[in-house]
Parts: structure tokens; C-alpha cells; sequence
């Protein structure tokens, strides 16, 4: 759980960065249903225009909560424990025009299972790149209009299987 939290942390973080913001984007962009999902170790290594790989730039934004709890080593962590750790745009989402320029989205975490809080059920934490963060129920993507914010989640691959690669 604190792995994803922390890298979802990070990356909501990261995403002032309007290069990053358009790099998932484009990565994204698979056909008109449904969107790539972006395996952090497939995707650490490419070079954003600023010259900064993908891993430079979220290192770059562990804040001080992350480092404390795991030091310089959050993504050697993820790499040994969560290899399978995506970045994906959610398929609700194909009819949508992001302005990646302009609009941030939020980071929803997916956790093994939702975070259990008394009197309010299972929830996912979803975080703002200021600093905001919520927890909120699943919801199913129907109907749309129950949906709060354009957002990314933070999630374990279903699209690949890794062996020997990492």
C-alpha cells in the first residue's frame, strides 16, 4: 500500500510538469475505446523534450514524506516489489479532449484492496499535484456524470506480463 501511495503521491506531484502531462497522453492513445496502459520500468527510461528521463523527473518530486520513508530508493523498490506498476488514463475517459497543456489531472491510487476508513467504507485515495488529496469510493463508469474529476489511476498492469526483463 505504501509503495502505490507514495508513487502515486509522486507522480500527482510531477504532473505540474505539462511535458509529462503530454507524454502520457500521447503514450496513451491506443484506439477509440480503450487507452495503453504505461508500465512504469517499460517507460522510466525515455526521454522527456526537457532531456530528463521519466525516472529523473519523478525523483525529482518525492516530496519529503516519501523520502522518509523510503530514502532515494522508492523506485528501485517498485521495480523489485511492483514491477507491474501502470500508469493508465481510464477508458471512461475516450470521449474526452485533455488539454494535457492546461489540465492536471489527479492520481487515483488502486490498491490491493480499497483502504478500509470506519463509517465509510472502501475507498481509493486520489491525490492533486498542490498538495489535495481525497478519498473516494469506486464508482462504476456508469453513469458518467457521477464522475468527479478527469483523472489517471496508479494500478497493476492487466495488459502484460514481465519475466526476465526487469
Amino acid at each position: 500500500y505504501e509503495m502505490r501511495l507514495a508513487f502515486g503521491k509522486t507522480l500527482a506531484r510531477a504532473l505540474i510538469e505539462p511535458e509529462l502531462r503530454n507524454y502520457i497522453k500521447e503514450k496513451s492513445v491506443y484506439n477509440d475505446t480503450i487507452f495503453n496502459e504505461l508500465v512504469f520500468s517499460l517507460i522510466k527510461h525515455d526521454k522527456l523534450p526537457s532531456g530528463k528521463t521519466i525516472s529523473e523527473l519523478l525523483y525529482d518530486y518525492e516530496d519529503e514524506e516519501v523520502k522518509s520513508l523510503f530514502g532515494d530508493s522508492l523506485q528501485e523498490i517498485l521495480r523489485i516489489n511492483d514491477p507491474l506498476i501502470s500508469i493508465k488514463l481510464p477508458d471512461i475517459f475516450t470521449n474526452v479532449n485533455w488539454d494535457a497543456k492546461n489540465i492536471v489531472p489527479l492520481i487515483g491510487v488502486e490498491t490491493p484492496t480499497p483502504l478500509i476508513m470506519p463509517h465509510y467504507g472502501g475507498k481509493y485515495m486520489f491525490y492533486y499535484y498542490n498538495g489535495y488529496q481525497e478519498l473516494i469510493s469506486p464508482q462504476s463508469s456508469e453513469p458518467y456524470d457521477n464522475i468527479k474529476y478527469l483523472y489517471l489511476m496508479v494500478k497493476y498492469s492487466s495488459d502484460y506480463i514481465l519475466r526476465g526483463l526487469l
